[in-house]
Formats: C-alpha cells, sequence, structure tokens
C-alpha cells in the first residue's frame, strides 16, 4: 500500500513537471495552477506512501522465520546452509538448583535440536550457545544465562556433518512476558527467528 501510494506520486509529480514546462511554453495562467496543484498532489501522495510503508514496516514480512514477527512455528525446523534448527520445547521456572531469578523475572529454558547436514568427513561446524537469544515483543533481546544451566544443557563444540545436538538454553526474562521469540544467528548477520510457546 505505502509502495504504490509512493510510486503514484511520483508519477504525479512528473506529470505536475510536465504541465508546468508546457504551461511554461504556452504562457497559460492555468496551465501554472494545474501544474502545481497537480504536483502538489502528487507530493503529498509521495509523503503519504513513505509514511504508511514505515509503519507497515512492522508487518510480517519474508519467508517465515526471517522475521521475529514471522517466526518459524514452534515444533517446525530451519535450515540455513547445512544446519537445521528446531525449538523442541519450553518451560517456566522459578528455581534451577540454588538459582532463582530477579524479583519479577522467571528463568525460560528452552530445548534446541541442531542437526548438522553436511559432509561426514569434515569437521567445520563449530557450535555456541552465544548464537541463540530471545527477544521479547518490546525488543528487549536477552542472551543466556552463562551460570546457570538444566541437567541437559546445549554444549558448545565441533560436530561433523552428519551429526545431531540438543540440549537446553536457559533465559532470565520478565515474569509477565509471553511473546518471545528465539533468534538463531546462524551466519554473518543472518539472524533466524522461531516461535517460543
Amino acid at each position: 500500500m505505502g509502495v504504490a501510494l509512493f510510486l503514484i506520486g511520483i508519477l504525479a509529480i512528473i506529470a505536475g513537471i510536465v504541465m508546468f514546462i508546457v504551461a511554461l511554453v504556452r504562457k497559460s495562467g492555468w496551465g501554472f495552477v494545474r501544474s502545481l496543484a497537480i504536483g502538489g498532489v502528487g507530493l503529498i501522495l509521495v509523503i503519504v506512501g513513505v509514511v504508511v510503508g514505515v509503519t507497515q514496516e512492522g508487518a510480517p514480512t519474508g519467508e517465515v522465520g526471517e522475521s521475529r514477527l514471522n517466526p518459524v512455528p514452534f515444533g517446525s525446523s530451519l535450515t540455513y546452509v547445512d544446519e537445521q534448527v528446531t525449538v523442541v520445547s519450553s518451560r517456566r521456572v522459578t528455581e534451577i538448583g540454588w538459582s532463582t531469578p530477579d524479583v519479577g523475572n522467571i528463568f525460560l529454558i528452552v530445548n534446541v535440536k541442531v542437526d548438522f547436514l553436511g559432509d561426514p568427513t569434515e569437521k567445520r561446524h563449530y557450535l555456541s550457545t552465544f548464537v541463540f537469544r530471545v527477544v521479547d515483543s518490546g525488543g528487549h533481546i536477552y542472551d543466556a544465562e552463562w551460570f546457570v544451566e538444566t541437567d541437559t544443557p546445549l554444549k558448545s563444540g565441533e560436530f561433523y556433518g552428519g551429526a545431531t545436538t540438543s540440549g537446553d538454553l536457559v533465559y532470565e526474562v520478565e515474569e509477565q512476558e509471553t511473546n518471545l521469540v528465539l533468534i538463531w544467528n546462524c551466519g554473518l548477520g543472518v539472524d533466524r527467528y522461531f516461535e517460543i510457546p
């Protein structure tokens, strides 16, 4: 919608400029007024198109998983190059071992499975838990907890193609937050997003 208004506005401005030149050649007073009116309407349409385009930026766009507003549905997998990630489960707890979250927060435990689909003769996959983060509805990004882990943590390490690993990531998030999304930084500047139930 915003792009269409923007393009129509550009065309109206071009039409206004052409009419202004014609009016200038013909020395027509009404031609000047009409060209300015059409050019003015075009300018307004361009501005409205830009504003609508910017406000629609928050709408889900692109392929599933390419935006936090359009995450991979829970339980589905997403493959990037030759690594495949699936969010297997999630749960919220108020303590893990001796650790408790700050007042107003809870621990979010996200179980993730990673399949390495590359050549099994090459040891070329390195997995770090730092490539997984969580974002809330307000845009606040949480890193995984360093010193709080479950009995089955997701471990960093190097893997051959054909290997599979899974485990838990722990995040301390606000207790009332329900719209959380897992971020997987799967490449240089490439993030993919997963729904957390």
